[in-house]
């Protein structure tokens, strides 16, 4: 994609469950290419607990906005970070917060 803001980045946008591949400025990109993901997701304790997480994340997207296409991907991370700091005593980045310069949608 161009460059359109003079700037080195790009305007990304990503739906249908991204929140699943995470994001925080950190010594390895995502799964997306150039994005940045969150160290805290190479760590034993987010591993042992995402898959319950992302299945949380996934009923409560259901019952609460299930008809949400744009912006979704903002909901579920909220969610996420939510739950993972509540029930988990985790602090996760978003890929918005770990991405400043990119637009999910």
């Amino acid at each position: 994609m161009k460059d359109v803001m003079g700037i080195k980045g790009t305007l990304v946008v990503m739906i249908n469950k991204i929140f699943r591949f995470p994001g925080r400025k950190a010594d390895k990109k995502s799964d997306f290419g150039d994005l940045n993901h969150d160290p805290i997701e190479d760590t034993v304790e987010y591993k042992r607990v995402i898959a319950e997480v992302n299945k949380e994340v996934d009923r409560y997207m259901q019952e609460h906005h299930e008809k949400v296409l744009l912006g979704a991907c903002h909901i579920a991370w909220a969610a996420k970070k939510r739950i993972l700091k509540d029930k988990h005593n985790i602090d996760w980045k978003t890929p918005a917060e770990m991405n400043p310069i990119v637009c999910f949608d």
